[in-house]
């Protein structure tokens, strides 16, 4: 757990000068220096949730902080507009903002309209690092144990770049798209022994017997599958 962390010290960004152009604006960027020293406290470094994975909420980050609800209430929205942090939750458009502006009027952040308006009760938490980890899981198609997932990502990750990472997953998903759940792996057990390097032309094969009592159709099927693999075999 860090008992601090860096913060950046320039002031010529364009958020940042839209930011303090505002009235509220330094109420704002303090909320977000608290939410990421709050995030850095956290067991997975950058995600706004408890040790067991649950979120938190407006009133836990309002808690753990020592400061107001309101603050994060109204700066939540804008910083998701900047990009600072981001969150799982949609955002609804259309409503004013604390200071008694329009989203649009204000000139900050013209796609965030609810400035005011977070769900206090949201499940999803705010993620202040994106990790590429998450994309990955979003992708694979049986999403269990997250947890576990994560830390077997992460690992592939170290040895496959992202974007190669990426396409294996959204090509293995399309392979076993006609699977059912239970026959697909989960999603540690598949990036922890590196399927993401075997033969596709194996990813699903035969799949249409899964699961079925062994008997005559199913001995007709693997015989009609070892001829397709020693036809395949043989064209090579």
């Amino acid at each position: 757990m860090l008992g601090w962390v860096p913060m950046p010290n320039s002031f010529d960004s364009l958020a940042y000068c839209r930011l303090m152009n505002r009235k509220d604006g330094p109420e704002v960027f303090a909320a977000w220096i608290l939410l990421v020293q709050l995030a850095s406290r956290c067991t997975t470094r950058g995600v706004l949730a408890s040790s067991d994975g649950r979120a938190y909420e407006i009133a836990d980050i309002s808690v753990k902080t020592r400061a107001p609800e309101r603050i994060f209430e109204k700066a939540i929205p804008l910083l998701v507009g900047a990009g600072w942090i981001t969150t799982d939750s949609p955002i609804s458009a259309g409503q004013d903002d604390p200071s008694g502006e329009s989203a649009d009027a204000s000139g900050l952040f013209p796609d965030i309209g609810a400035a005011n308006r977070i769900e206090k009760k949201r499940k999803n938490g705010i993620n202040m690092s994106a990790p590429k980890w998450r994309d990955i899981y979003n992708l694979y198609p049986r999403k269990v144990s997250p947890r576990r997932a994560e830390k077997a990502i992460v690992k592939a990750l170290k040895e496959k770049p992202y974007e190669a990472l990426k396409e294996a997953v959204e090509a293995y998903a399309k392979a076993v798209k006609h699977l059912e759940a239970k026959f697909i792996p989960h999603p540690a057990t598949w990036f922890n022994n590196g399927s993401y390097d075997d033969d596709r032309s194996m990813w699903g094969v035969n799949a249409e017997n899964f699961g079925k009592p062994v008997g005559n159709n199913t001995s007709t099927a693997h015989l009609e599958q070892m001829k397709r693999e020693t036809e395949k075999l043989m064209n090579e």
